[in-house]
């Protein structure tokens, strides 16, 4: 679960910290704004990429709160995670096999995997452009002569 959620966090980073930013955090209205988020995630119903969506948010909303000189919010966020998992979420975890079934359909290392899986293609598309840059230059020069 840590994986996928810093896997998620890496690619969604930017939109959390504009959505967290545009939380009005104050320790009476963090939990309204983490509330409201959630509700706002699932409102079209519960799936894995979500829950590790509540997770990620969770944590950023966090290092908000650290930055904003609020950290006594920290273990109130944990709390809140964990409140809106039993009331809101845990049914539907349980109906598709608990936290195993998650661990099976990511694996212990999918996150990083895909990771590494795309820096590869990255380089990979990097020599091929750079190979491709190399051709024409060597066309063009060619050409001039």
């Amino acid at each position: 679960l840590r994986d996928s959620a810093d896997e998620f966090d890496l690619l969604f980073t930017q939109a959390f910290s504009d959505l967290s930013s545009q939380i009005d955090i104050t320790p009476d209205t963090a939990y309204h704004g983490f509330k409201s988020v959630m509700d706002e995630v699932f409102k079209d119903g519960v799936n894995w990429g979500r829950i590790v969506g509540l997770f990620a948010f969770g944590g950023v909303l966090c290092v908000e709160c650290v930055e904003k000189d609020m950290s006594e919010l920290v273990s109130r966020i944990a709390d809140w995670m964990t409140m809106y998992l039993d009331e809101h979420i845990s049914p539907w975890i349980q109906s598709q096999g608990g936290w195993d079934c998650f661990a099976e359909v990511f694996g212990r290392d999918a996150a990083a995997e895909a990771r590494r899986s795309r820096e590869t293609l990255s380089r990979w598309l990097l020599i091929g452009v750079a190979l491709l840059m190399g051709a024409v230059v060597g066309v063009l020069i060619a050409k001039k002569q």
